[in-house]
C-alpha cells in the first residue's frame, strides 16, 4: 500500500465498473462517480470540488478510437478536448459555437500542466466529447473532419472544462474499449480496456505520490 497523504488525489469516474479493480485494492482512495454524460459531470464534479480539496483530479474510463488509431499501450492521456456536439448544424455543416459567433472561447479545452501528463509516460492523445451515442455516417464524417480527433467519450471536455475554471490540475485517462460508431458491442473489448485502465491508474497515483510528476 502506498501513502495517497503526500497528494490529495480526487479519482473521478462515470461508472463505478470502470475504477473498480483499482479500488478493491485501495480502498481509501477519494473517488466520486458522477454518472454518464456532460451534464452530470459538471454538476457533481463542480459540485465536490466547491466542498472539497484537491491538488490533482484524475478521470479515468473507457473510450471509443478513432479507426486508425491504435497506441501500443491501450491507454492514453488526453492532451486536449473539445464539447463536439455543442454546436449548430446548418445546411448538413456542423459548425462550432465559435464558428457562429456564439462563444468566445476556444473549441478546444488544453490541458495547460504539461510536464506533469508527460511525465506519466503515456501517448498523448486528442479527445471530443459527445452528448449523442450513435453511428450515423454524416454526423461522424463531420466531427471526424473537423477535430481529427484520436478519442471519444461522453464526460471528458466537461473534466477539462470544470478544472480549468476551478484551476486545479487534472488529468484525463482514457482506455480504449471500441471504434467510434462501431455499435455492436459484440467487437468491444471492455472487460481487458478496465483491465488496462486500472494498471495505469496505479502507475498513475504511485507517480504523483511519490512527487515525480
Amino acid at each position: 500500500m502506498f501513502d495517497f497523504c503526500s497528494m490529495r488525489i480526487l479519482l473521478v469516474a462515470a461508472t463505478y465498473r470502470e475504477i473498480a479493480p483499482f479500488l478493491s485494492t485501495y480502498p481509501d482512495a477519494h473517488f466520486l462517480i458522477t454518472g454518464v454524460g456532460t451534464p452530470s459531470v459538471l454538476y457533481h464534479l463542480t459540485r465536490h470540488l466547491i466542498l472539497n480539496e484537491y491538488d490533482v483530479v484524475l478521470q479515468a474510463g473507457i473510450a471509443g478510437a478513432a479507426p486508425d488509431y491504435k497506441p501500443d499501450s491501450g491507454v492514453v492521456v488526453v492532451a486536449r478536448d473539445a464539447f463536439a456536439h455543442s454546436g449548430v448544424w446548418e445546411d448538413d455543416t456542423l459548425f462550432t459555437l465559435q464558428e457562429k459567433g456564439l462563444a468566445q472561447s476556444e473549441s478546444w479545452l488544453v490541458n495547460p500542466h504539461k510536464e506533469m501528463i508527460q511525465t506519466l509516460g503515456l501517448p498523448l492523445a486528442d479527445a471530443v466529447t459527445v452528448d449523442l451515442i450513435h453511428n450515423h455516417p454524416a454526423l461522424l464524417q463531420q466531427v471526424a473532419a473537423k477535430y481529427a480527433a484520436h478519442m471519444e467519450s461522453m464526460e471528458g471536455a466537461a473534466l477539462h472544462f470544470v478544472c480549468l475554471n476551478e484551476a486545479i490540475p487534472f488529468i484525463q485517462l482514457r482506455a480504449i474499449s471500441n471504434v467510434i460508431g462501431d455499435r455492436d458491442k459484440r467487437n468491444w473489448k471492455i472487460d481487458s480496456a478496465i483491465e488496462l485502465l486500472n494498471q495505469q491508474i496505479k502507475q498513475v497515483y504511485l507517480t504523483l505520490t511519490n512527487g515525480n510528476a
